[in-house]
């Protein structure tokens, strides 16, 4: 199952998220259509590029009002894509100094407002499906491990861009330190959180496997299945102690 295919409730609210998330472009849009004065070739293509992406986001967003069913789930997911197509023009743009700073500061706070509330969705997705999984028999927990992976890469992009963030306001020459202080604090808080769940389940791991060494063949297969879902698991979370452990030492 997709991270974009989700019961009812979920779907009206990651609408809802998605909207209050994607507004805030649209009040850029006007600000950003008035041409520079003797703008240069190179601030022209930017701010073109620029206008390009938010217009397109403002026409999903303008979208995702009047749409439903699967139709509603794959404008999410173009959000998602364009979103990031946004960010590399953004990022294009300040490596190159080819946008005027204000603008480009209003649109990197426009990014630190969407990436916060996506970290927020997808942390909450990951807590339900965590909850169906608990609840689910072991022949069909990989299938849902297989989802809320999905969902934990989304939240490991989400915590890159997060930091991608802050790295370009310094750049920007407007650091937000109370974002970073907080930053760093809910990486090292999940750090820990990771590396404590990694070695529960390799504990886990070890003990299952002396356990099937042991077992009658009878037995084997359940076990066996088990030892899977407990690898997957750990597959998981290894990556995203990878990624959380570059987040911390950068």
């Amino acid at each position: 199952m997709s991270v974009f295919s989700q019961p009812p409730l979920w779907r009206r609210w990651s609408v809802a998220l998605l909207l209050l998330a994607f507004s805030s472009f649209s009040g850029l849009l006007h600000a950003e259509s008035e041409p520079a004065q003797a703008s240069s070739p190179a601030t022209s293509k930017a701010e073109a590029a620029l206008n390009r992406v938010n217009g397109e986001i403002r026409d999903l967003s303008e979208s995702l009002k009047v749409t439903t069913g699967d139709q509603k789930d794959a404008i999410q997911f173009r959000l998602f894509n364009k979103n990031n197509e946004l960010r590399e023009v953004i990022g294009n743009a300040i490596d190159a100094d080819s946008l005027p700073k204000e603008m480009l500061i209003e649109q990197v706070k426009v990014q630190q407002n969407y990436t916060e509330s996506a970290k927020a969705y997808l942390d909450s997705k990951a807590e339900e499906v965590t909850e169906k999984f608990n609840a689910a028999k072991d022949e069909d927990k990989l299938s849902i491990l297989n989802n809320y992976s999905e969902i934990q890469d989304y939240l490991n992009s989400a915590y890159d861009a997060s930091w991608q963030n802050l790295e370009w306001l310094k750049k920007l020459d407007v650091p937000d330190k109370v974002a970073e202080s907080e930053f760093a604090v809910l990486v090292g808080k999940k750090l820990r959180l990771t590396s404590a769940s990694i070695e529960y389940f390799s504990q886990q791991a070890n003990a299952l496997s002396t356990q099937i060494a042991s077992a009658p063949e009878a037995d084997k297969a359940g076990l066996q299945t088990s030892q899977l879902i407990l690898k997957q698991r750990l597959s998981i979370e290894t990556k995203s102690l990878r990624n959380l452990i570059v987040l911390a030492t950068n």
